[in-house]
């Protein structure tokens, strides 16, 4: 009947709609499960919550994190008591328990929020707290642990130093401007240098400077009240901050400290090294308001600190900026000077003691400023040896004298100083060398002096080139011996031809039985070494006789001659004779 087709055809569509319905049924379970899946192998952890605050879903990855097992059950538990899980497995949060008890009532209403939870095991969370449209929220966690301990890692290493984990540059002119900013509070800045620290770098290698560098950092924390703070600004300087101080006392008793610690010996690589350091300071806000004038202050006063001597501490004065413009002004005329080769060499006259006879000059530069006139050596040698320009014009000082001394008497000497510089990646012996062939000088009629101080500031390679030019037949000479630290060491190693006692001994002969006994000692010991011993600084009869008992070989010094042109030194020749010095030629000069 027509009813019966209407209920077969509703019958079959009825099936046909239930089996479509299976298969959606069947089609949704599966994407439940493959989102169940993902979400739970997902990096971020997701906890939803209905309306009530109640939790309704939770993936596996925040159980993980909560160290809770698949059987444990989360849901239908409140937020508050999710927070008592958290707080149970996870610790107490370095930010304070109220931190998500906030969070969640600004959660309330009803905009996206995003916390960090910081634990005190040093778990950190990101935490963002999402609205749905029931009324409820989802929470979704991600451990951002790995990347904040690689963010604090990276600002670490850009604020501190990485050989000594002092704070750097940057951080210390932080520190200065947090002190400065107190108005009510003085502060002192120190720039401490160490002294001789070249030295170590080239008999240990840059591991043995490395290791007396944290060395040194470590005094320099030790020598620190709280509050201080001590940063390395580069290689062998170091800066200290010394807030909320009295008066400029409190920094000068800091600055002796520091010179006292730091001359103690260090132990590095089972030998005992000696440094020292010398310190500048600058106090604020007298001497500047911000931390860039007070470091370059702080500096401009260990500039002059290293001048006095070193091991020292100075403070900033104004004329010390003024002397600061005036240096830089030389620097860059003697750049010109060496190009333009604006020196003369002047020779003073060496004497043997005994028989009073002339026997050779010592080569003495000057340079003759187009403006400033004529500028002594120890104003600006010890400039071309930081700007690097000694070597040039050591090479010209070598070739100039050996060219003067071609035309001398054969058996008249000409001593050339040398900067220990001028052996570091340069062929000196080839420029000695080349310049008595050049002037066809006698290699005997010339004699090579280096100081003491230059020994020990660099020794790399120096005795091998000495010994190359004493096989030559050039004369080695020690210069201001007895003002280092290891004389004795140096005669045995470098093997000396003659050595020239310093003028500081010189200067006590007539008044100090200690200088006598000194130079008694050196004269001795130089000649059972087969030494000869030139005394510098002769400036009285008194001291000449005193030296001639001694049986000292040569004299030099004003009594028995100034430095003179190389015009001046040929009318020495003129006469059948050498000259001789008595006290009428020292009236002449």
């Amino acid at each position: 009947t027509e009813e019966n087709q209407v209920v077969f055809f509703m019958s079959q569509e009825l099936e046909q709609a239930r089996q479509e319905i299976a298969q959606i049924q069947q089609s949704l379970e599966v994407h439940q499960s493959r989102f169940e899946a993902a979400m739970d192998n997902a990096k971020l952890g997701y906890v939803l919550f209905d309306s009530t605050a109640r939790i309704v879903d939770v993936n596996e990855r925040v159980k993980q994190w909560l160290r809770l097992s698949k059987a444990d059950v989360l849901v239908g538990q409140s937020f508050h008591d999710f927070c008592g899980v958290m707080h149970a497995n996870l610790g107490e949060l370095a930010t304070g328990h109220t931190r998500i008890e906030a969070f969640y009532a600004l959660a309330q209403l009803g905009q996206k929020r995003t916390l960090n939870l910081v634990f005190h095991s040093g778990l950190v969370f990101q935490v963002t707290h999402s609205p749905v449209r029931d009324g409820g929220f989802m929470q979704t966690f991600e451990d951002v642990t790995a990347r904040r301990k690689a963010e604090a890692r990276a600002n670490h290493l850009a604020s501190h130093d990485v050989l000594t984990n002092l704070p750097n540059r940057r951080l210390l002119k932080q520190h200065i401007d947090v002190a400065l900013s107190d108005s009510l509070a003085n502060c002192a800045v120190l720039c401490i240098d160490l002294d001789r620290f070249k030295s170590v770098n080239d008999t240990l290698g840059h591991a043995g400077g490395d290791a007396l560098l944290v060395e040194v950092s470590k005094r320099l924390r030790q020598c620190l009240r709280e509050g201080d703070i001590v940063g390395r600004l580069g290689g062998d300087e170091f800066v200290i901050l010394l807030s909320n101080i009295f008066n400029a006392e409190d920094a000068k008793n800091l600055a002796a400290r520091v010179v006292a610690e730091i001359a103690k010996p260090f132990g590095i690589l089972g030998q005992s090294v000696i440094v020292g350091a010398s310190v500048g300071v600058a106090l604020a806000p007298v001497d500047g308001d911000d931390p860039d004038r007070l470091i370059k202050r702080a500096d401009m006063a260990l500039f002059e600190a290293k001048r006095m001597g070193r091991g020292q501490y100075c403070f900033f004065e104004n004329r010390l900026e003024e002397r600061a413009r005036e240096r830089q002004a030389l620097e860059a005329d003697l750049r010109i000077a060496v190009v333009k080769q604006q020196f003369e060499l002047f020779y003073q006259p060496v004497f043997s003691a005994l028989q009073r006879k002339l026997i050779g000059f010592e080569a003495l530069v000057r340079w003759n400023h187009p403006i400033r006139g004529r500028v002594s050596p120890l104003d600006f040698i010890p400039i071309a040896e930081e700007l690097g320009l000694i070597t040039d014009l050591g090479d010209w000082i070598i070739n100039e004298a050996c060219r003067t001394a071609a035309t001398w008497p054969k058996n008249i000497v000409v001593a050339v100083n040398v900067s220990a510089r001028q052996f570091v990646n340069h062929d000196l012996y080839g420029v000695v060398i080349q310049a008595l062939l050049r002037h066809q000088l006698a290699p005997s009629q010339l004699e090579i002096e280096i100081t003491e101080s230059a020994l020990m500031e660099s020794d790399c390679d120096i005795a091998l080139v000495l010994q190359r030019l004493r096989e030559q037949g050039i004369g080695i000479a020690m210069d201001d011996f007895g003002t280092g630290y290891s004389s004795l060491a140096y005669l045995r190693r470098f093997h000396f031809t003659k050595v020239k006692i310093d003028r500081s001994f010189v200067n006590g002969l007539e008044t100090e039985t200690q200088s006598i006994a000194i130079v008694r000692a050196i004269l001795a010991l130089c000649k059972s070494l087969g030494i000869v011993v030139t005394a510098e600084g002769v400036e009285t009869e008194a001291q000449a006789d005193i030296l001639r008992l001694a049986a000292c070989d040569y004299l030099q010094g004003f009594y028995l001659g100034r430095p003179g042109s190389a015009s001046d030194v040929r009318t020495l020749f003129a006469a059948p004779e050498l000259p001789l010095f008595t006290p009428r030629l020292e009236a002449q000069q």
